[in-house]
């Protein structure tokens, strides 16, 4: 949640639809050089890189662009949905947000959603985010400068009352109302209100706050602060550990509050499929849940694990490691995607992944 200030509810708002589903950017295509296509996960092209902009398959379609347009292949590379979009995102749920050309907003365009044979659902309306989370999504209405709610058939569920408003995590959304951070339900009903300067999204049952001294600490859904605040950065809970930051460092706790992997890192990712990606001294490996270097630290770049495979970096080309830290396809791509639905996109100018 961000800081006590309603100027930011903007900022915020535009900050969901840049992050966008799947924490994909929001980017305008423009033709160049550089074309994307996909491998499979023995590293064969499967689809022919002749696109100007690419994002990860998502419900069995990946949102691409031809010139400065947007639209949506199949898994064979067939258009399923033709470009005709200023910006388009991967499928959630059959809805896709879409950004399309309008002049009735300063800023040139307007965002809606889409099922997945490019039929309008939502009509663009805002040029705000649309990032829907259990069902329901932050709105900003311009003529009462509040924050309410959708559902995934546009209708209001939730009439704009928050001075700002985050996405439903584990049914409860973080909220600022009457000059309070809190978290509210989905019937818009604020459960508590906390003192703390800044809050987030509810993960594995548990919520990161910073509190007047710059600290980080735990709540629970009770309100109830169950790791003291004595960090100085943390995220939320990912596969039962958090990643913190202790004098300038970084490790692991455990719902306790417990440190169960030291900080001695300095600079960490969360855990996904048991592993984590970790810098020491500017190279980045990975470690296992018992704190062990499982990749010893070399890559100039690194990602997350996604289907059995990462996506690394050596001498700026981009490749894939499996979790023995084995090379299966070996550095040759400007850059890459993660897998997802057993394919991940590749370009070929050199350049850091999106």
């Amino acid at each position: 949640m961000i800081k006590n200030n309603q100027k930011c509810i903007v900022f915020y708002l535009v900050g969901l639809f840049l992050l966008g589903f799947c924490s994909q950017r929001f980017v305008y295509a423009s033709p160049g050089n550089d074309k994307y296509g996909y491998i499979d996960d023995a590293g064969n092209i499967v689809i022919e890189a002749q696109f100007d902009k690419a994002l990860q398959f998502s419900e069995g379609l990946a949102p691409i662009a031809i010139g400065k347009k947007w639209g949506y292949i199949d898994r064979k590379g067939t258009f399923i949905i033709v470009p005709k979009f200023l910006s388009a995102y991967p499928f959630n749920k059959g809805i896709a947000t879409v950004a399309e050309e309008s002049e009735r907003d300063p800023m040139g365009y307007q965002v809606g959603c889409i099922d997945k044979t490019g039929k309008t659902i939502i009509e663009p309306f805002t040029s705000m985010g649309i990032r829907f989370s259990e069902s329901l999504a932050p709105f900003f209405d311009a003529e009462s400068d509040k924050v309410g709610y959708i559902d995934t058939k546009g209708h209001v569920v939730i009439a704009p009352r928050f001075d700002d408003a985050g996405p439903f995590s584990e049914g409860l959304a973080n909220v600022y109302y009457n000059e309070k951070n809190g978290y509210a339900d989905k019937t818009g009903q604020v459960v508590f209100s906390v003192d703390f300067e800044e809050i987030g999204s509810f993960s594995e049952g548990l919520a990161w706050f910073e509190n007047s001294d710059f600290k980080y600490g735990y709540i629970d859904k009770t309100n109830k602060v169950v790791i003291a605040p004595q960090f100085e950065s943390t995220y939320g809970f990912f596969e039962g550990l958090a990643s913190v930051e202790i004098g300038g460092k970084w490790g692991f706790v455990d719902k306790g509050g417990k440190v169960v992997i030291p900080a001695r890192f300095d600079w960490v990712e969360n855990f996904s499929e048991g592993m984590a990606v970790v810098e020491i001294e500017g190279k980045l490996g990975y470690i296992n849940k018992a704190g062990e270097l499982a990749i010893p630290p070399k890559f100039g770049y690194a990602r997350s694990f996604s289907e059995g495979l990462a996506s690394v970096s050596l001498d700026n080309k981009y490749g894939f490691v499996d979790k023995a830290g084995e090379m299966v396809i070996e550095p040759q791509f400007g850059y890459v995607g993660n897998f997802s639905e057993g394919l991940a996109y590749f370009g070929s100018v050199p350049g850091p992944p999106d």
